[in-house]
């Protein structure tokens, strides 16, 4: 999915669920050289899959306008050098400069997740599958959420597909795409196609004011928890969310696209501001994964390509880590609120 071109963002999944504030004060990007010892666990990083997810870059070079600049010109030039037959860590050490990011007071930030959600569905409804997904209207004006739950879309033969799972197509809606697997092993893919133009409402931030969740504890997976445990409340407490997204089918069925308008891949693509970062800038992340079921934090010190952006990633210490598609990358994506910092990897002839 185009995560920002094509809709309103590559969701911060908190951010939207719990109504944390997408805007922020402009911020003062600051560069200090380092070293590539400074970077933390550099030598026993997987160098070969980020040199990987960086050609995906080199097919549309872009600046995009950001405070860190670099020519069309450097890109060709090291996307060329990144086919060279060398090792990836000697590609990157040959190549770029590693520069300490701060926003001139602090270098630490909040880093998030995203995924991409599969459900079930069929093409025909069914006595399982009974909740459609819609094509976009041809109007000017369109219903709400609870309008089009109850009917408002009815007959005009806009579903693309059904599915069986409303509070999963919920966080579909929130996602903007996802894949939807057929009964026939087919897997299709849907892609962002509008929205009805209601403001989005963070359902979140509803139980936590109702006492139903703590503040710290709200996530993708309380919240779904709290639905499933809810029935007979959930249609109301989603309709509060009068937002709803329309979908199409997208052609390219074997990968998610972001911003930059090329292939993400599971956590080696990050999005971030793109007013500070330009996309395809390699970023050396450094924070934690969230515990697990039977244990602690994980450490998350990996090389990073810059490739997309969404509306709640604002600020220069600030990313959203796309954890790629299905149950796993959900638990991450879900749950993800780690502080952390990172390093700008700058080409070696730019000077920042």
């Amino acid at each position: 999915m185009k995560l920002f071109a094509k809709h309103f963002s590559a969701i911060c999944l908190l951010a939207y669920l719990a109504g944390c504030a997408a805007n922020v004060p402009s911020e003062k990007l600051t560069l200090t050289q380092a070293e590539f010892s400074d970077l933390n666990n550099w030598e026993q990083d997987d160098h070969e899959a980020a040199r990987k997810a960086f050609r995906n870059s080199c097919s549309k070079p872009s600046n995009n306008n950001a405070e860190i600049e670099i020519s069309r010109d450097t890109w060709r030039k090291i996307c060329h050098t990144s086919e060279e037959n060398i090792p990836a860590k000697e590609f990157f050490e040959q190549n770029f400069t590693p520069y300490s990011i701060s926003n001139g007071t602090k270098t630490d930030g909040l880093f998030t997740g995203y995924y991409i959600p599969i459900l079930q569905g069929s093409e025909h409804r069914t006595k399982r599958f009974t909740y459609p997904v819609y094509a976009q209207p041809r109007t000017s004006t369109f219903p709400s959420r609870e309008q089009i739950d109850t009917g408002a879309l009815n007959g005009k033969n806009l579903e693309l597909v059904w599915v069986d799972d409303k509070i999963m197509l919920f966080f579909m809606h929130i996602q903007g795409s996802g894949f939807v697997q057929l009964q026939n092993g087919e897997t299709i893919r849907l892609s962002f196609a509008g929205k009805n133009n209601f403001p989005y409402v963070p359902i979140g931030k509803i139980l936590v004011k109702n006492g139903e969740l703590a503040k710290e504890n709200v996530s993708l997976t309380t919240i779904r928890n709290w639905l499933r445990e809810h029935p007979a409340q959930a249609d109301e407490l989603m309709w509060q969310n009068p937002s709803y997204v329309f979908f199409k089918h997208d052609r390219v069925k074997t990968h998610v696209v972001g911003a930059q308008g090329v292939p993400l891949t599971a956590k080696r693509s990050l999005a971030v501001d793109a007013k500070y970062l330009p996309y395809g800038l390699p970023v050396f992340l450094e924070t934690s994964l969230p515990a697990g079921d039977s244990c602690c934090e994980t450490e998350f010190n990996h090389l990073m390509i810059a490739q997309d952006t969404g509306g709640a990633i604002r600020g220069v210490i600030r990313g959203d880590i796309f954890f790629g598609t299905g149950e796993a990358a959900e638990k991450l994506a879900g749950n993800m609120q780690g502080r952390g910092k990172f390093f700008a990897l700058v080409p070696k002839d730019v000077t920042p």
